[in-house]
């Protein structure tokens, strides 16, 4: 569990201990596709077919889940960097930096428009006056992210890259499920005003690794958030799945012995972020 260290008007751990060691998270992108195939479930004639917000979700992720690079190179049309050996070095090191950078920031928008269009299916009460505030309220009201596991360490994580502790503050109701999508939304505010940094090289006193970190916790907390609210908006709903056993080393021997079997969509959102031998087959 994560030793948690409260103080007056923030949230604050001390360290950060992953509540699940043994069962490591899915890479973002493997994190996304699966998510996506929920959602494409959900637009279908069983769940919500009147709900078009649920297949503009899936096409986000679906989107998120195809990233692979962003190839920015800096300087490209800067013919005096090509006279100095130094400015040549430090544009190849920046462009390196900012295409690492910026690779993850296009996965995390893309996330980010599946949330919002999310949103706008879920609709929990009073989102039309302000969408991250009425989400963080609905989850600290009706989710326990005890029932969601790496939710908070993802959350502490991210407050340990340097994020401003004031931007933890509980204040506005939104609770523990709620707190991390406040705080990505407001470095999502500083990428659409145009007011965060870019990253510097490492050999130039920058911190690029962090930088990337940053961006791929922020996605990581908003597909968790997304898992929260399917969660409750479908409680008590059951879908038909496939899935095969990965412990099996012979592959058209996993895929003949596909089972099928009944299961809560909570169960399915609750692991689907998660690497395990048993998984879904869509």
């Amino acid at each position: 569990m994560l030793e948690q260290r409260t103080k007056p008007g923030m949230m604050s751990y001390s360290r950060v201990v992953c509540e699940a060691p043994d069962q490591p998270m899915r890479p973002l992108d493997e994190h996304c596709y699966k998510l996506a195939c929920i959602l494409s479930t959900s637009a279908s004639e069983e769940w919500e077919p009147d709900c078009p917000e649920w297949n503009q979700a899936r096409g986000w992720l679906d989107l998120a889940s195809g990233v692979k690079r962003v190839e920015i190179i800096t300087g490209l049309l800067d013919e005096c960097s090509r006279f100095c050996g130094t400015a040549a070095e430090y544009e190849d090191a920046r462009s390196q930096a900012v295409s690492d950078y910026y690779t993850e920031l296009t996965r995390f928008l893309f996330t980010w428009g599946a949330f919002e269009t999310a949103v706008e299916a879920v609709k929990p009460p009073d989102w039309r006056n302000g969408k991250i505030r009425a989400v963080g309220r609905f989850l600290a009201r009706r989710f326990d992210p005890d029932k969601l596991i790496h939710y908070r360490c993802a959350v502490s994580r991210l407050k340990q890259s340097g994020i401003k502790d004031s931007d933890f503050s509980p204040d506005g109701g939104y609770g523990e499920s709620g707190i991390g999508i406040r705080v990505v939304y407001k470095l999502r505010n500083r990428l659409s005003h145009g007011s965060l940094e870019f990253p510097e090289p490492e050999d130039w006193g920058g911190s690029p690794r962090l930088d990337t970190t940053v961006a791929r916790l922020a996605t990581r907390i908003v597909l968790l958030t997304i898992q929260m609210m399917l969660i409750t908006h479908f409680a008590g709903t059951s879908v038909l799945i496939k899935y095969r056993d990965n412990s099996k080393e012979d592959s058209d021997e996993m895929q003949e012995e596909a089972q099928a079997d009944t299961c809560a969509i909570g169960s399915l959102l609750r692991e689907i972020h998660v690497n395990r031998a048993i998984d879904v087959v869509w």
